[in-house]
């Protein structure tokens, strides 16, 4: 027999390791597989799950060899090994490929991908198989152990992103063994000599899988400018692992000298930034006609000058010098790193960086940049938003899309000095006019047709879309264009859209002077995605040409991998099923699947939103996931409370009017109460996620109550699988559609299938008169 205690603290810390397993291979996963495949981790973290659920199924014996101590010895053993070999393949097998170059790549992307999968998904099998047997075993107190888990997790997802803020990965690794080897030590139950033992080959192997982390994830090499004639050598000067991405400071070494340079480069090349020397007193003229620089070609007087994605700020120190050291630079970057890693080089002391930073009228703020356009009060005389990686910006996981949206290009435009101008570098720009077209009409400036300057891009001569783009509420006068088309032999080319220029490019003119757009294709924070998914030319089987378009082979990649996993989940689900000795009732099977792919719609759509409320991605991650986390516990242990206030048939629709009640809730959060103090913000997280998230809650452990009731309880096992599989399928379509839909879609779409679920209810129950829904 099992202690109900015992258990309790098994399934809290299998929890707690198995989400920051999870988030840990997350990080990993951006690096060393690539941002397009990354969002794979969640699928394979719930698959495993559901494989291990799956296996207690079909292998009833195991729950009489079940002990706590042997879980979590093989817990522990299994987790380590195949970190350690996963990583080791990664690190001394396969070269780190740039992002850019990665469809030239594919082979190598599928083999990396392939492993990742494959290593990562067993862990995560033993995690679920452990929690299973857990579930069946205390079934009759399945509230008490389902919180556990819930609050486990919670604590992971704090503790992971707290610690990347302050310690890299291999520290992060080492908290990670230590807890559970603690763990592993509590329940060991042996003597003292033989407690000693362990405690020693535990502590030796921490130690050693330390220094081992830190040798393999520090020794990997690195591929960028491949199809360059003249491909450079790369040196890894410094890096560190951080709550944002895996930073690293490289050299650049070509072999004409003078082509070598620095660069901070985050995880797969997916965003990297120029490192430049700092002259004190320096000034420049403009020598090249691109984004920054246009402004000083057209003569404007830029005093105040504000730079996004000012990395280590190379932008900041030529808009300093182009201004003849006067102007006053504002730069903003969310990750710390990008500055902390060059100006500390010792190799790079003589460029002086930071002695750049020390300038009276230099200020760099390290915060999320919407969070700083909605707290800002400043009037910029420019305001310079440099490339974010066009290819990155459909990413689902990351802040940097709320500083493309219509909400934010209104900040810009708030945050604009008179005659003050607007400047996105090397961008997809399309989407931007438009945008500042709807606000010109709605704001009473419309039409546009003078306010905007189209710049073929240095960097982006074969992406027709992809420009500078200058944008002046006040308009650019007929000099402002003289002085730019002037500006060398091939300016006017250059130009490809300019009030009063005799031969703008077609599809330009047609772009700025065309008439809106449809409200629905609008980029907005409900929506923050500028590239789409193509599903209309869809295929299985993609074409070479599809897998080397950045952007299609990540619209191919997600909506292939939808596909897959609803399939494999369909298969499993129909296998579990087969048996009918063991098989589950059908009304139990679909209040499962609904309830299960419900949650992730919810969970996945209010933390995107919440997401920009929190101002921090990280912060987010510590804070709203687990206050989701943790109410969902709360949920789970009062269960048969809760539901029984008002009936599990009417139990649904409470849900379904909560989730609906969410979405202007969230409206007037995101609108009214971005600028309050942290803590106020946190108290607000948790109001609205508290009703909701305690709800959640309570689904899976009322049905469990309501099997063994049904004298169903041998059913318990797979009922963990099934819920599992329906997640699985929850939040990979949930992070598919959200770019197509945007968050509000999915909301509603959580509404109509807690609807539904109460619909199958209530005719189950009321109208049927089957037992399984009826009274508690």
């Amino acid at each position: 027999m099992h202690d109900l205690r015992s258990l309790r603290v098994l399934v809290f810390w299998t929890a707690f390791s198995c989400l920051m397993f999870e988030l840990l291979i997350a990080r990993l996963a951006d690096f060393f597989i690539g941002f397009r495949n990354s969002f794979l981790a969640l699928p394979v973290t719930f698959l495993g799950l559901a494989l291990g659920s799956l296996y207690v199924h079909f292998r009833p014996q195991v729950v009489g060899r079940f002990t706590v101590r042997g879980s979590l010895f093989a817990l522990a053993a299994v987790s380590f090994s195949t970190l350690a070999i996963v990583l080791v393949i990664l690190t001394r097998g396969f070269t780190i490929i740039a992002a850019d170059d990665a469809g030239f790549y594919l082979g190598d992307a599928a083999a990396k991908t392939a492993i990742f999968v494959a290593g990562f998904i067993i862990p995560f099998f033993v995690f679920g198989r452990i929690l299973t047997l857990c579930y069946h075993v205390e079934r009759d107190h399945i509230g008490r152990i389902y919180s556990a888990d819930f609050f486990g997790a919670a604590l992971g997802c704090f503790a992971t992103p707290v610690l990347f803020h302050f310690i890299s990965l291999p520290g992060v690794v080492l908290v990670w063994m230590i807890s559970l080897s603690a763990v592993v030590v509590f329940f060991l139950k042996a003597n003292t000599r033989v407690t000693a033992a362990v405690v020693a080959g535990l502590l030796a192997l921490n130690v050693g899988f330390f220094y081992a982390v830190r040798w393999l994830e520090g020794s990997v090499e690195y591929q960028y400018y491949s199809r360059e004639e003249d491909a450079p050598k790369t040196r890894e000067i410094a890096s560190r692992w951080n709550e944002f991405s895996r930073v690293q400071l490289v050299r650049f070494e070509f072999k004409n000298e003078r082509r070598s340079h620095y660069k901070v480069i985050h995880d797969d090349g997916r965003s990297n930034v120029h490192v430049r020397a700092f002259t004190p007193g320096r000034t420049t003229m403009p020598v090249v006609l691109d984004a920054l620089e246009s402004p000083f070609i057209m003569g404007h007087d830029i005093k105040d000058a504000l730079v996004m994605f000012a990395g280590c700020g190379d932008e900041m120190i030529r808009i300093r010098e182009l201004s003849g050291d006067k102007a006053r630079v504002t730069g903003v970057e969310l990750n710390p790193a990008c500055v902390a890693l060059p100006t500390s080089a010792p190799e790079l002391e003589s460029m002086r960086i930071a002695d750049f930073f020390k300038l009276p009228d230099v200020e760099m703020r390290f915060m999320e940049g919407r969070a700083f356009l909605m707290q800002n009060d400043k009037k910029f005389d420019m305001i310079y938003v440099g490339s974010s990686a066009p290819t990155a910006l459909q990413v689902t996981g990351h802040t940097r899309k709320y500083l493309y949206t219509k909400e934010a290009m209104r900040e810009y435009l708030r945050a604009l000095a008179p005659h003050g101008v607007l400047i996105f570098d090397y961008q997809g720009t399309n989407f931007i006019v438009q945008i500042l077209k709807v606000l010109a009409a709605e704001e009473g400036f419309a039409p546009i047709d003078d306010k905007v300057i189209l710049l073929r891009s240095r960097f982006g001569k074969n992406r027709p879309t992809t420009n500078d783009l200058l944008f002046s509420k006040d308009g650019f006068t007929d000099e402002d264009v003289k002085r730019l088309t002037g500006f060398h032999a091939e300016a006017a080319d250059m130009v490809r859209y300019a009030p009063g220029i005799a031969n703008p490019k077609a599809a330009d003119k047609a772009l700025v002077k065309g008439p809106l757009i449809d409200a629905k294709e609008i980029v907005t924070d409900d929506r923050p995605f500028i590239i789409d998914l193509d599903f209309s030319n869809y295929r299985p089987i993609p074409e070479q040409a599809t897998l080397q378009d950045l952007r299609a082979y990540e619209s191919w990649l997600r909506i292939t991998t939808l596909i897959g996993l609803v399939t494999l989940a369909g298969l499993f689900i129909t296998w579990a099923s087969w048996s009918r000795e063991r098989r589950a009732p059908a009304p139990a099977l679909a209040y499962l699947l609904i309830s299960g792919f419900c949650y992730m719609l919810v969970e996945v759509a209010l933390m995107a939103k919440l997401e920009l409320f929190m101002q921090d991605p990280a912060v987010a991650m510590a804070t709203v996931i687990t206050i989701f986390l943790l109410t969902t516990g709360v949920g789970s242990l009062v269960h048969q409370r809760l539901i029984s206030l008002v009936g599990i048939r009417v139990f649904p629709f409470v849900v379904a009017a909560l989730v609906l009640l969410a979405i202007p809730a969230l409206r007037v959060v995101l609108e009214y109460l971005v600028g309050l103090p942290l803590v106020v913000r946190l108290l607000v997280v948790a109001v609205v996620t508290f009703p909701i998230g305690t709800a959640l809650g309570a689904f899976y452990p009322w049905l469990v109550d309501r099997l063994v009731a049904t004298d169903h309880g041998s059913n318990v096992p797979i009922t963990y699988g099934i819920s599992t599989l329906a997640s699985v399928i929850g939040a990979s379509f949930a992070m598919t559609m959200m770019i197509p839909w945007g968050f509000n879609r999915l909301l509603l779409l959580g509404v109509a299938g807690y609807v539904v679920l109460g619909v199958l209810i209530v005719v189950h129950a009321g109208l049927l008169r089957r037992p399984l829904f009826g009274a508690s």
